[in-house]
């Protein structure tokens, strides 16, 4: 055999060497890492568990972590994969382990080399006398062992202690690890007594409404807990919470109806929630109403508005009421509800509701209806904000109707029983008065047995009169063809435009 054939074939085995080398040196290099980390995740687990650290101390603990465990990949691992040795360096490993080589192996691998240096029968002869010496050799049985072994036995006992702590205290490990590898998540920290669940969190409430919170403890169950509450700039204050019966593990107390928002949380036991905030909206509700009266039309009168209404609302049947109302802040919708009970509101019967839309004014806070008085009753605004939030106990107004009563006359002159000669004349002073407003007014007689009243005179009017009327007749009775003995019964009328 050349030496062009058996020198390579000690490289063979020098590089077979190299290799088992680096995989011996990467396991070894892994096996170091996980045992650095599976220290590093004991130690920042059981450091949050007994210190409870904050967003800060989490996340110190967390670059302790992910530190190791990256330093370890490139350290251990990647460093040693990427590590290389001369020749020379695995010859001398290959002759501390077979001494009997006489540095054979390391004089051939380095004579071999043609560098020039001596003989060529000489270092062809060394080469040859190398292959046959190592021929029957394993020679990748000289790297140690050793510390592989060990680095395998401490790596076990990390991992066992790890795995000891994760059985025996699974949730405590679990919640510790779990707050390390996320520090900024809102991972609680663990307690014995965990606050699993808290209604209604954080919420906008409507304002001057009470309020019930509750909360479902696991874990140590305690006999009681607290509600811990603080209004912007005041102090905590502690509520106690009860128990509820039919929901075991479940505690509530309830909050009467308050104005300001405010945070909270929940104590029980050694656990704690983490923090709410309840904030109270301004409840819609009307400020201002001015109602229009459209008056029917037999009436003739003018629309009458009153900017500044209690909202109240009296009015003859057939009026037609426009009201007009404005609220404390933007509204979505808007109705009225109606209770209709009958003629008059004080009329006893079972009262039908019915919706009234309202349609939008000048801005969302202005709003505007038509409701038109036909019986008595009640209404209510019903209004809810942009949120939807609605006013839960609006003010019930009245709705009654005036009775338009009917006209009363009289006959003011001459007021008494009179007897005339057929050819005299009577005067005749009429008055009237109508709360609405009078038509007409007029004189009616009857002569003798007839049974058939003749008009004496009337007057009409175009514009209705308001308030009283006073009118004057002359009867001259020689036109009415009247004889001696007749007997004339006469009197007043009056009617209104209804």
């Amino acid at each position: 055999m050349s030496i062009a054939e058996a020198y390579p074939r000690l490289m063979e085995e020098l590089e077979a060497v190299r290799r088992r080398w680096r995989l011996r040196r990467a396991a070894e290099g892994a096996l170091v890492a996980a045992a650095a980390t599976a220290t590093a995740a004991l130690l920042t687990a059981g450091l949050d568990n007994l210190l409870q650290p904050g967003t800060a101390g989490r996340t110190l603990l967390a670059l302790l972590l992910w530190g190791t465990l990256f330093g370890s990949l490139v350290v251990f691992i990647l460093q040693r994969l990427l590590e290389d040795r001369r020749d020379d360096f695995f010859a001398s490993m290959v002759e501390r382990r077979h001494p009997e080589l006489g540095n054979r192996f390391i004089n051939a691998l380095q004579l071999g080399r043609s560098n020039g240096y001596g003989s060529p029968r000489l270092v062809e002869a060394i080469v040859h006398d190398a292959v046959e010496a190592t021929a029957d050799l394993e020679l990748t049985d000289c790297i140690d062992r050793r510390a592989l072994r060990r680095i395998a036995l401490l790596g076990a006992a990390v991992l066992a202690t790890l795995g000891l702590y994760a059985t025996a205290l699974p949730e405590r490990f679990a919640n510790g690890f779990a707050r390390v590898v996320w520090p900024w998540s809102t991972v609680a920290p663990y307690t014995a007594t965990r606050v699993a669940e808290v209604a209604p969190g954080s919420k906008r409430l409507l304002e001057q409404t009470p309020v019930t919170i509750s909360a479902r403890v696991t874990g140590a169950v305690p006999r009681d807990s607290a509600l811990h509450k603080r209004t912007p700039g005041g102090a905590w204050q502690r509520v106690a919470m009860t128990p509820v019966e039919t929901k075991p593990g479940w505690f509530q107390a309830t909050l009467p109806a308050l104005r300001e928002s405010f945070d909270y949380f929940i104590r029980a036991g050694d656990g704690q929630s983490g923090l709410f905030h309840l904030e109270m909206v301004e409840r819609p509700t009307i400020q201002r109403i001015a109602v229009e009266y459209i008056f029917p039309k037999y009436t003739g009168l003018p629309a009458q508005r009153i900017d500044d209404s209690n909202g109240d609302l009296h009015a003859l049947a057939g009026t037609t009421a426009r009201i007009e109302f404005t609220a404390n802040k933007p509204l979505q919708r808007a109705t009225l509800a109606v209770q209709r009970h009958g003629f008059a509101a004080s009329t006893p019967g079972p009262a039908a509701e019915e919706t009234v839309a309202c349609t939008r004014g000048a801005d969302d806070r202005q709003w505007l209806a038509s409701l038109p008085i036909t019986t008595g009753g009640t209404y209510q605004l019903r209004v809810a904000d942009t949120e939807g939030f609605e006013e839960p106990d609006p003010v019930r107004h009245s709705i009654t109707v005036a009775r338009d009563l009917p006209p009363t006359v009289a006959i003011a002159s001459p007021g008494r029983d009179l007897q005339l000669q057929p050819d005299q004349t009577l005067r005749v002073v009429v008055e009237a008065k109508d709360d609405q407003g009078l038509a007409s007014l007029g004189l009616r007689y009857r002569l003798n047995d007839d049974p058939s009243p003749r008009d004496l005179q009337t007057w009409s009017y175009n514009e209705p009169r308001r308030g009283s009327a006073r009118e004057t007749a002359e009867w001259r009775l020689s036109e009415h063809r009247l004889k001696p003995g007749d007997l004339v019964q006469y009197w007043a009328i009056a009617a209104d435009r209804n």
